[in-house]
């Protein structure tokens, strides 16, 4: 599963909090152009529904396809782009942090 995954981002947005005890978070996927659209479709939704067992809130999905890379990865100069805005407690990012490592290898 090594090019499962070619990247994911996870950046903490601090501004706009609207639940005191949780962060808000942006979770960026590139996903290898190798892979078909359900698959990736099927990976991603995984995702949401894990932050979503987790206790986390969903804001905001985006699927947005198979997009031209700016530089390659991994010589791919293509490859689907997907991202999902969340809140979540901190005390559960580790478990997404290691759930996005798994996915990577």
């Amino acid at each position: 599963m090594e090019d499962f995954l070619l990247l994911t981002g996870l950046t903490e947005r601090k501004y706009s909090a609207r639940i005191q005890y949780m962060r808000n978070y942006d979770l960026t996927f590139i996903f290898s152009p190798l892979l078909a659209e359900e698959e990736v479709n099927d990976v991603f939704q995984e995702f949401a529904s894990f932050i979503q067992e987790e206790g986390g809130i969903l804001e905001n999905q985006n699927l947005l396809g198979k997009k031209p890379l700016l530089a390659p990865i991994k010589k791919a100069k293509e490859a689907y782009l997907a991202a999902i805005t969340f809140s979540l407690s901190e005390e559960k990012l580790p478990v997404l942090e290691k759930k996005c490592k798994e996915e990577r290898s």
